[in-house]
């Protein structure tokens, strides 16, 4: 009877130390959803199973979207936080749910853009007042690496809370779609501004394109059994009464230009990949 009952006290505590910190080492870009690929159909997107991609965060009040990093820092466009300053109002992102109504909501203690301009570097980092706890909803996203770049005619996933018709019509629920990469001379031909050093170029695929409230989010690659973010949704090319044309295409800031930037201001927590 001693013996048994020892073996079980050893087998409690060991049980105890694997299922309090399941998540203490979790690896980025992972999903426990078994399905790889977005919806054929954001613009005209489709809706985003919970958990699907746990790395996805609201910025609010602006309704951007946005990527967790590590437990204390998040991705984002420039052009989502400037002009709200943490010391002077709320400014908060909700994680963890798929509803923006849902999930957590943490309060966000400093942004840091890239520069207080939107381009051509249109990037900022936001730390955040608490860290966050990973679990199955709740995982960073992997950065690509200064090399990774994806190459033209490859397909990637972009997801956000943004207009899903292009008429002011903010979804409740994460929508997803995909977008194929362009060379860079089909955006140069349509915006001067465009530069390749700092930006991806991307076109709708399959009637889906990034509008309001997408901004800030991530252009995904699914590779092996992970995740990995390319670009932060930019800009759109719109007519002059700001409707969307899927004929046009996107820009996306390319993260592997910014790679040394955002490990030295996220004090190393968030590295892109070798």
């Amino acid at each position: 009877m001693a013996t048994i009952s020892l073996l079980s006290l050893c087998l409690l505590a060991t049980l105890s130390v694997v299922t309090s910190t399941p998540f203490e080492e979790v690896l980025c870009g992972t999903s426990d959803y078994p399905g790889d690929h977005a919806g054929e159909r954001i613009i005209h997107g489709a809706v985003v199973p919970q958990g699907k991609y746990p790395w996805l965060a609201q910025l609010d009040p602006t309704g951007c979207t946005a990527t967790i990093l590590s437990r204390r820092f998040v991705l984002t466009a420039t052009h989502c936080v400037l002009e709200h300053d943490p010391d002077k109002e709320k400014v908060t992102i909700t994680v963890g749910s798929v509803n923006k109504h849902d999930g957590q909501k943490i309060r966000v203690k400093r942004v840091v853009p890239y520069e207080h301009s939107v381009n051509p570097n249109d990037i900022a980092i936001i730390e955040l007042e608490e860290e966050l706890s990973f679990s199955k909803d709740i995982r960073p996203i992997c950065l690509s690496g200064k090399h990774q770049v994806g190459d033209p005619d490859k397909n990637v996933v972009i997801t956000g809370w943004g207009e899903i018709t292009g008429y002011g019509d903010d979804p409740d629920v994460l929508h997803e779609g995909t977008a194929r990469i362009l060379s860079d001379a089909m955006c140069k031909g349509y915006k001067s501004m465009y530069t390749p050093e700092t930006l991806i170029c991307m076109g709708s695929h399959n009637g889906t394109a990034p509008w309001h409230g997408d901004s800030g989010g991530p252009a995904l690659l699914h590779e092996g059994k992970r995740w990995t973010q390319i670009g932060i949704t930019s800009y759109g090319m719109a007519h002059e009464d700001g409707s969307a044309d899927l004929a046009w295409p996107s820009a996306y800031t390319r993260i592997s230009h910014f790679c040394d930037w955002i490990a030295e201001n996220t004090n190393n927590e968030a590295k892109c990949d070798d």
